[in-house]
């Protein structure tokens, strides 16, 4: 099963879980590592998808979509 994002507009924070066998585990918070000064992820306003299937974020207070990379 594939890793699900979810954000809360408000928040401005980036989280993550799996689904296995109908549960939520492995449960993250990503915003320190993404946003650590918060002031890129303003205001979350959705999650998409490239054609490479890289995940992507746009943020509304930034204006800017972002693009995850893999990392360390």
């Amino acid at each position: 099963m594939g890793l699900y994002l979810y954000s809360d507009y408000c928040q401005d924070h980036v989280r993550s879980f799996r689904v296995c066998d109908g549960i939520a585990v492995d449960l993250r918070d990503w915003t320190d590592r993404l946003d650590p000064d918060r002031q890129l992820l303003q205001g979350v306003a959705s999650f998409g998808a490239d054609g490479s299937g890289e995940a992507l974020i746009v943020s509304h207070g930034s204006g800017v979509v972002y693009r995850l990379v893999a990392g360390d």
